[in-house]
């Protein structure tokens, strides 16, 4: 009987130990010809001078035309439709592409500035560690920070992560001239789906500006594809308080 334990208790040891030390390869692996479809909502808070508070909410689509002999997908996204609702300096400003209010000079302003952004082919070349090599069709989007990021929620590291361990990922930030780094953890399964918590990390040569985010992103398992992402991020600069939050789901 002590013999039966013992072997028992090693079982269950060696087993525990394996589980523990089990490691994934984070590879991007969409599915081809079919089309995913996602809800964005962002809240942006600006404290200062000129203080804003804005909802927008946007349905965005991405299909996988094909995957290339080294591994890069062919992904053409398209912004389908786009709501806003705006308080800058206590003058309300509201616009919905999918009932724009013709009647309204505001709105009307609003959905020309909005128009080359809707529905266009946006051509995207996505590798297996999901980061975005190339965008094409995307000149409407110009100005608005880096465009290659908008394309991708995290890239991927090259070698198998075990739950616990990070890594590190870079983002040029055009209108505060300085790059920013987040730090990223696989926090093993929730719910069946891959959770990998987003933080950033320390920006040097930035006394001036204060940055922060926190959240998590929710892969499939099988095919490393986004299914939720929730981050908040805060920026302090020359006076200005800027808090972001940002929510994706596929649907």
């Amino acid at each position: 009987m002590k013999k039966l334990q013992l072997t028992f208790c090693l079982f269950i040891a060696v087993a525990l130990g394996t589980q523990a030390q089990e490691k994934v390869s984070f590879r991007y692996n969409p599915p081809v010809g079919e089309a995913m479809n996602y809800n964005t909502s962002m809240n942006m808070d600006i404290e200062g001078e000129q203080s804003m508070i804005m909802d927008m909410t946007m349905k965005m689509s991405q299909t996988v035309k094909d995957k290339g002999a080294d591994n890069v997908y062919n992904v053409v996204s398209q912004i389908e439709s786009i709501k806003m609702d705006m308080n800058m300096q206590m003058m309300m400003m509201t616009y919905d592409s999918e009932n724009p209010d013709d009647s309204n000079p505001v709105s009307q302003q609003l959905g020309q500035q909005f128009a080359p952004l809707l529905k266009k082919d946006i051509n995207v070349k996505i590798n297996e560690c999901a980061e975005v090599l190339e965008v094409e069709n995307a000149e409407a989007f110009a100005g608005l920070g880096d465009i290659k990021s908008m394309f991708s929620a995290a890239s991927f590291p090259d070698q198998a992560i075990a739950e616990g361990e990070s890594w590190d990922m870079s983002i040029a930030n055009e209108q505060l001239g300085m790059d920013v780094t987040y730090k990223l953890t696989y926090a093993g399964k929730e719910n069946g789906l891959i959770r990998v918590n987003v933080a950033s990390a320390p920006a040097e040569g930035a006394a001036q500006v204060s940055i922060s985010a926190d959240g998590y992103n929710l892969y499939d398992p099988k095919t490393f594809v986004i299914v939720k992402s929730e981050i908040t991020s805060k920026i302090d600069a020359q006076g200005t308080a800027i808090t972001n939050k940002v929510l994706m789901e596929k649907i």
